[in-house]
């Protein structure tokens, strides 16, 4: 009972500190200028499905006022009184500028408010844009994307997934790319390499759409690479052996050639004059 009522008193705590800067109905997600303006919270209590979920709005003695949404997402407005706080799943969101801290605890929710949490973690995501956008990022070339694409294929579900030049990039960058100067050069090329493998026929685009999807060409095309590639390395393979045996054998003929001996210091020649006696 003590530790029902604890959490009962948590929660409530954790709730009215997040209502204090509610969330407004449209949250900006791309806009860098209102992101930077972002600083709000939002505080879910969803069911053990989470199909359903309740958003509080405002708290009163007896509970929570806010909007109850069920499995259809209709939604209505309801009291939550306190004694349900305890059985229902605890999340709050916080909107701090350009990240989304997600708490799962009240108690986690409330240690992190007191410690200034999430200022800590906007130092650390700025330092990291700022390291990376240091760093200079690699151009790779129309078989470099086809060999992604084919293995990105393989791990979905789908049968056939589709993917843009936007998730090719999430995917070798990841959000970071967002904040890298060079994301506007990437993306014009990147996408010129899409409508390559789209013309030469390994991307197949869908009508009126930036999703593409790979082709069964791009498998052949893959092991006619794969078949070139190995052939060359087969060729510097044999180059290899063919040239130790000229290099054993120059090394022999070097080791085996006589070297000149010295010429012999003549006895014979004139001898050094005598040094002069003084008188």
């Amino acid at each position: 009972m003590i530790i029902y009522n604890i959490r009962i008193l948590s929660r409530r705590a954790a709730i009215g500190l997040a209502l204090k800067s509610p969330a407004p109905k449209i949250i900006p997600l791309s806009d860098p200028e209102r992101l930077r303006a972002r600083n709000y919270f939002t505080c879910r209590l969803t069911n053990d499905d989470r199909d359903e979920a309740f958003v509080a709005e405002s708290l009163s003695q007896k509970g929570l006022q806010g909007l109850w949404f069920d499995k259809r997402n209709e939604r209505a407005e309801v009291s939550l009184q306190n004694k349900f706080l305890p059985s229902l799943n605890f999340e709050v969101i916080h909107y701090a500028q350009e990240l989304e801290i997600r708490y799962i605890s009240s108690l986690d929710f409330l240690w992190s408010t007191l410690t200034l949490k999430a200022r800590r973690e906007l130092a650390k995501h700025r330092f990291k844009i700022w390291a990376f956008s240091k760093a200079k990022l690699p151009r790779e070339d129309r078989m470099e994307v086809l060999v992604w694409a084919y293995h990105w294929t393989l791990k979905k579900r789908d049968f056939r997934p589709t993917f843009t030049t936007h998730s090719f990039l999430l995917e070798k960058h990841g959000k970071l790319f967002y904040y890298h100067p060079q994301k506007e050069e990437l993306t014009k090329y990147y996408r010129i390499v899409f409508e390559s493998l789209v013309e030469s026929g390994e991307f197949n685009r869908e009508p009126n759409s930036s999703l593409v999807r790979l082709t069964p060409k791009a498998l052949a095309t893959l092991e006619n690479y794969e078949e070139s590639d190995r052939r060359h390395l087969d060729n510097l393979r044999q180059q290899r052996i063919l040239g130790q045996p000229k290099s054993c054998l120059r090394c022999l003929l070097l080791r085996r050639t006589p070297t000149p001996a010295a010429p012999a210091r003549s006895r014979t020649g004139p001898r050094p004059a005598a040094p002069l006696r003084r008188q």
